[in-house]
């Protein structure tokens, strides 16, 4: 397909005309710094906010987001676009934005409510957030080494996000009224999760793609689910608010990613997803009773990398839609990838035998004995064999030199989960059935 050339000529027109404007005002008038790159952000939201009334193929929009990406490095890196640059950190929000738009663009196709959601949610929630957080933030949270957030940017993040989900699926879709409240309503309280464990301008690529992915999900289901999977959040963010309260184990915003982590697993997959998480947070307990936590080990980017393996069998599983044949992987790979993670970073590798072995036997134990009504003959049969290849795998861990954790932890679980997919295959280890939320929903 070709290039739309007069639509693509005006837009351009139009986003260089609305920043050299603000850099006019920036620079003569003195518009304040965090202002005048929101006024940056707003003009190139409610520009794009216009692209499926004048563009149809995505191939115009990939043009116009590959000139004023380099448009915006150019001016950012070499100091020409002061609206952008005197707001004295560094941030790739500006590059990332005109990115986000074309994901956006060819994800919705031609469902307007789906594009001017996650656009609106991109242009208006996060500017709101930061104007509001800036001028009246009172109680902050740090989100990185040398950046920090508000409760109060936070809370209009959450409420903006609602209404600006809620009001375009209620007048552009033929979506049930009730649902379009729940899913803006559990929507809006995850982006503000993601929102707030983004940094250096990350959010302007996260935001918008959990949007539209979420999107997709949830405005297939039926109320009652999305309901349920709102009050399932609210316990889950209580119960880990909770133990850290006690145990002191991560900084809020640790918290909540491993609160979306957890959600992420207990919606996607369901309550015996959620099991080896559950047992990996025992282990923790029991191993810890008597060690002071050391908040500084548990990093965002560890965390992450710790996930990785899990999260890439969830989506899989999702996306094949069949989730027997990979529980037992996903059990294995993520009690295996919290214990090494606990080891390293609890400082644990040379420690007592016993608890070594609450390291590779507790969180397959307590992952098993959640499932054990759904799936009673698992101990019988998938049980050993799961603590046979953890035992393996622990110790190699602990045998290997400590070096690069975030490359050793995802590699080892992943073999781990391939060993166990291999005699899975082989017949020696059955599929665990399972039910799903859609099966109980619907």
């Amino acid at each position: 397909m070709s290039i739309e050339i007069i639509p693509f000529c005006g837009f351009i027109t139009l986003f260089l005309t609305v920043i050299f404007a603000i850099e006019f005002g920036t620079r003569k008038v003195k518009f304040p710094p965090e202002s005048s790159r929101k006024m940056v952000h707003v003009g190139g939201g409610a520009g794009a906010l216009l692209f499926p009334l004048f563009m149809s193929q995505w191939e115009t929009v990939a043009a116009l987001a590959l000139c004023m990406g380099i448009f915006l490095f150019a001016g950012e890196r070499l100091g020409w676009l002061t609206s952008l640059t005197n707001v004295g950190r560094k941030s790739a929000g500006a590059v990332l934005f005109p990115v986000a738009v074309l994901l956006i663009f060819a994800v919705s196709q031609d469902r307007l409510w789906l594009y001017v959601s996650s656009m609106l949610v991109l242009t208006l929630a996060d500017t709101g957030a930061a104007m509001i957080g800036t001028r009246y933030g009172q109680v902050k949270y740090k989100t990185g080494k040398s950046e920090a957030k508000s409760v109060e940017g936070s809370f209009t993040f959450w409420l903006t996000a609602f209404l600006v989900i809620h009001l375009p699926l209620l007048l552009l879709s033929d979506i049930p009224k009730e649902t379009t409240v729940v899913t803006a309503l559990l929507m809006a309280t995850l982006l503000t999760g993601v929102e707030a464990i983004s940094t250096k301008g990350t959010d302007n690529i996260l935001v918008p793609l959990a949007s539209c992915f979420m999107l997709l999900k949830m405005t297939t289901k039926p109320s009652e689910e999305l309901l349920f999977q709102l009050v399932s959040l609210l316990v889950i963010g209580a119960v880990i608010a909770v133990i850290n309260r006690k145990k002191q184990m991560m900084h809020l915003r640790q918290q909540i990613l491993l609160i979306l982590i957890t959600f992420t697993v207990w919606s996607l997959g369901t309550v015996q997803w959620v099991a080896p998480i559950v047992g990996a947070v025992v282990a923790y307990l029991l191993i810890s009773e008597k060690r002071d936590p050391i908040v500084e080990d548990f990093s965002l980017r560890h965390l992450i990398s710790t996930f990785s393996p899990s999260m890439i069998i969830l989506f899989v599983a999702n996306t094949v839609f069949n989730f027997s044949f990979w529980m037992g992987a996903f059990i294995l790979v993520t009690s295996l990838s919290l214990s090494f993670y606990l080891a390293e970073h609890l400082r644990v590798r040379m420690i007592s035998f016993r608890q070594i072995v609450t390291l590779a036997a507790v969180p397959i134990l307590v992952s098993y004995g959640l499932i054990l009504p759904f799936e009673p003959l698992a101990y019988l049969i998938v049980l050993p064999v799961s603590l046979l290849i953890s035992s393996i795998f622990m110790a190699v861990f602990l045998a290997l030199p400590r070096w690069n954790p975030d490359l050793i932890i995802p590699t080892l679980a992943s073999l781990a989960g391939v060993v166990f997919l291999v005699i899975q295959l082989a017949g020696f280890v059955p599929e665990l059935d399972q039910f799903t939320w859609k099966a109980l929903f619907r």
